[in-house]
């Protein structure tokens, strides 16, 4: 989870550079904005297994799939101790690809984005 806000010059804080196609594309479609990380939340699990865990923010579970190179899955996204989050998505994602899944607006001129890749063991 990133939040970004609307800057003259794009801006990435530090630990975000392996996000960067996914921030270009934000970049294109919503305009300059300063990105930064607000949570992070890494599971595994096999094919066809709901699986689940939590961070200090989120907690998230899925059950996925796995046909060829595209993952199915069902990915289900909750605050946790007091955030106020809750998203549920059905997508097909290309493995090693970063997917925006959903934003939210917790405040004025504040976007939160819900960024995930998918890959294998």
């Amino acid at each position: 989870m990133i939040t970004g806000k609307p800057s003259k010059q794009a801006k990435v804080t530090p630990g975000l550079q392996p996000l960067q196609p996914a921030l270009d594309t934000l970049t294109k479609q919503y305009g300059e904005q300063e990105f930064a990380l607000v949570d992070r939340v890494s599971i595994s699990g096999r094919s066809r297994e709901k699986v689940q865990n939590a961070s200090s923010k989120l907690q998230v579970s899925h059950f996925a799939s796995l046909q060829g190179d595209i993952v199915d899955a069902d990915i289900d996204l909750d605050g946790w101790k007091g955030a106020d989050i809750k998203l549920r998505a059905r997508l097909n994602a290309q493995l090693g690809k970063f997917v925006v899944v959903g934003d939210s607006q917790p405040e004025a001129g504040v976007t939160q984005y819900y960024i995930l890749r998918a890959t294998t063991l």
